[in-house]
């Protein structure tokens, strides 16, 4: 009987310190008797041998690196300021553990080298309007120097780049509102230019409904005449006909009869050609 309670006694104590649990964003490297044994895949509970086992845990989520701020003199000698960030993930927990003494500080290091000899190498304009350039270069670099330490980088930035000048701070105030007014005075000249063609074009469609209404009217009236007189009828037999068409309507509306009247049908037969060409 002691017997029995003493193997459930070791056996809860093995289980209790045997057991672990890793979080849904770890991943576990075992050694065994100081080598390495496995990685395990995925978080939640793991077996492993007592004393003779060792559980090191590893984060799986994204992390970053805060890159310090330190001063840089251009190519064409302008004092910079410029910090970054890297931003990076494990990816082979065995890696990032043996291969690599100190990750983060290595990885610091090479960072701050890096932003030194983009700023270096180029003048203060080309620097401050190629970040992303620069941005691209430094993360593939910084990737293939830390390949082997089983991480993948994600991006690597420049986070702050000012001179340290404040007439340069001043100087480039100045530029970059320069820039904005020629810019907005761009826009505004567009904006004209189209108002100015659509301004054209609703003028162009009015003349046209105009004159196509002024077709329609003639063509109206020719129908009217043509039924009242015939076709084969002479100007002077239209030109009155037109005129007593005009003094119905003006009896209807009551404008003023546009014929010359005492049987002078001149102004008639002109305004009945004029409608019959639609001009």
């Amino acid at each position: 009987m002691l017997l029995l309670i003493l193997i459930i006694l070791l056996g809860s104590i093995f289980l209790g310190f045997g057991i672990k649990r890793l979080k849904p964003y770890e991943k576990g490297v075992i050694e065994r008797l100081g080598r390495y044994k496995r990685t395990t895949k995925k978080g939640g509970l793991i077996l492993v041998i007592p004393i003779i086992d060792r559980l090191r845990r590893v984060s799986m989520r994204a992390r970053q690196i805060d890159l310090p701020i330190q001063r840089v003199f251009t190519k064409d000698n302008v004092e910079m300021e410029a910090d970054g960030v890297i931003e990076y993930e494990v990816d082979k927990p065995e890696d990032y553990l043996y291969n690599v003494e100190d990750f983060k500080s290595s990885t610091e290091r090479m960072g701050k080298t890096h932003i030194r000899s983009e700023i270096r190498n180029g003048k203060m304009d080309e620097v401050m309007s190629s970040r992303e350039e620069v941005n691209s270069r430094m993360t593939e670099v910084i990737e293939k120097g830390t390949s082997d330490w089983g991480v993948k980088i994600r991006q690597v930035y420049i986070e702050t780049l000012d001179p340290v000048s404040e007439e340069v701070k001043k100087s480039l105030a100045r530029q970059k509102s320069a820039e904005q007014n020629r810019l907005a005075l761009v826009i505004e000249s567009k904006g004209k230019k189209e108002a100015a063609e659509n301004e054209g074009a609703a003028i162009i469609t009015v003349a046209s409904a105009r004159a196509e209404a002024r077709e329609r009217d003639g063509q109206a009236i020719e129908k009217v005449i043509d039924r009242a007189v015939g076709k084969e009828a002479g100007s002077n037999v239209r030109a009155q006909a037109f005129h007593d068409l005009q003094t119905v309507e003006a009896a209807r509306s009551g404008a003023t009869v546009i014929s010359t009247g005492g049987g002078n049908f001149t102004s008639d037969i002109a305004l009945l050609n004029k409608l019959q060409s639609g001009k």
